[in-house]
């Protein structure tokens, strides 16, 4: 039997029950349903699951083939929403808000006595917590990430709290990110991330074994213990998460709480990046790319792999995927790449590191910034322009990098200025900011400057020695 595609009208009108008839029984997205309602926390996992299937059924309306090549990740409805956005008409994100509408009609008391129903009553109030509680679930993640809405983290912090009396795994564990990150209107407060990182994986939400993992690790919320750590960490590995297999990976590569061992880290490190692991059971932003940009640093180096020799061609193949995923480091990382080249197999490519030093720079990255606005002043991938140099050399400086400190001082001191009018006054104050940093030149000019020399006698002593 071929897909399925669901019927709005059908769901619309349907009760709880029969949502089920949605998700095809004989082909391999029943399968996928079995395999993920454990984590879910409340019970009815796989009629959340199958809401899951809905929502993002909602957003492909009409393009099952993009379904398809976004179903790994369905596990993680965050991640499958925000790449489901991209492709999504306005249509789509009607259909979505119906869907979600529908799911969250029925509100269920959370105290009711189950002790006294027969199995099948009971069966029901379980189908219908799960239900609304996903459907409230994702409603929040759509406030969040500002799918069909405008972002609202303090509101979808508030769905996941109306979660809370019922015991919701995904719930539980996003309010204890909330209240480690300082998100959402709240207090930054370690011990209750911790605590509620306890409640839902006591509630088999397997995503939460990390979040206590990273919590013991760092000693935040509660006394650090590093063996506990990897415990937790390696317990996630056996659900075959890129979670457990990112960090773990981590605590073998520096020796946190095992032996330090380099090759059991890159081992690590490729299963959390391995294709059949990550269709099999999706992979979350950030520990996708963070595997991924490790195992490039470990191709780049050598050090951890079986050759014990760089792969420049395997690194930057890694570092791609996670810089094409938004992540900063990889980005940089990538565009320094680029810029200088790595051997033969990856040549310099000045027009591919302007445009990762450029994502990496409108994301906040000083080191990228600066990069960036060297770039624009030597005419590397792009056409010199000095006053857009000076313009990155100075955001990136003004956010306290001592390397564009130096450089935007050097602008100033240039004779004819540099993207900007000669300044000799201006230019020490960088040069005495950058020393303070421990910028090399800015330091042994400083100190000519601070025995009598005057700045630009002292620069001229510097590039003759």
């Amino acid at each position: 039997m071929g897909h399925k595609w669901f019927d709005l009208n059908g769901l619309l009108a349907s009760t709880i029950d029969p949502i089920n008839t949605y998700v095809d029984a004989d082909n391999d997205e029943s399968e996928f349903q079995c395999e993920c309602t454990c984590g879910g926390g409340g019970g009815g996992g796989g009629k959340w699951r199958a809401l899951e299937l809905l929502v993002l059924r909602s957003v492909y309306h009409g393009k099952p083939s993009l379904f398809k090549e976004y179903r790994p990740h369905l596990v993680f409805p965050s991640e499958g929403l925000r790449i489901a956005v991209k492709n999504a008409s306005t249509e789509s994100l009607r259909v979505l808000k119906e869907v979600l509408d529908t799911a969250c009609v029925n509100k269920p008391r959370p105290d009711v006595d189950t002790a006294r129903m027969t199995q099948e009553e009971k069966r029901k109030y379980e189908e219908a917590k799960a239900m609304w509680c996903a459907g409230t679930y994702l409603r929040g993640v759509c406030l969040f990430h500002g799918i069909g809405t405008p972002e609202d983290r303090s509101g979808a912090l508030l769905l996941d709290l109306e979660c809370e009396p019922y015991g919701f795994g995904p719930s539980l564990f996003n309010i204890g990110w909330y209240y480690e990150e300082g998100k959402g209107g709240v207090e930054r407060d370690f011990a209750k991330a911790f605590q509620y990182y306890l409640s839902a994986a006591e509630k088999g939400h397997t995503g939460s074994q990390v979040g206590l993992g990273l919590m013991y690790k760092e000693g935040r919320g509660v006394g650090k213990n590093l063996e506990e750590a990897v415990r937790l960490f390696q317990k996630n590995c056996e659900q075959e998460s890129v979670y457990g297999y990112s960090t773990l990976a981590l605590c073998f590569k520096f020796g946190k709480g095992v032996k330090k061992d380099e090759e059991t880290a890159t081992r690590l490190l490729k299963l959390a990046v391995e294709p059949v692991v990550t269709a099999k059971i999706g992979a979350s932003a950030i520990s996708d790319t963070l595997a991924q940009r490790e195992l490039a640093k470990a191709f780049l180096t050598g050090q951890g792999t079986t050759s014990h020799l760089p792969n420049p061609t395997l690194a930057v193949k890694f570092c791609k995927l996670a810089a094409d995923k938004g992540d900063r480091t990889a980005q940089e990382r990538l565009g320094l790449m680029y810029f200088e080249g790595a051997g033969e197999e990856v040549p310099e490519q000045h027009h591919l590191a302007v445009k990762y030093f450029r994502q990496a720079a409108n994301a906040g990255s000083l080191m990228a910034q600066n990069n960036l606005a060297l770039c624009y002043n030597r005419g590397y991938g792009v056409p010199v322009d000095l006053r857009e140099a000076f313009r990155l050399y100075t955001l990136s400086a003004t956010s306290g990098d001592r390397t564009a400190q130096f450089n935007v001082a050097l602008c100033y001191v240039m004779k004819e200025g540099a993207g900007t009018t000669r300044d000799v006054r201006e230019a020490l104050r960088w040069f005495r900011l950058a020393a303070d940093q421990n910028q090399t030149t800015s330091v042994t000019v400083m100190k000519r400057v601070r025995t009598g020399t005057d700045l630009l006698t002292a620069l001229r002593i510097h590039s003759s020695t």
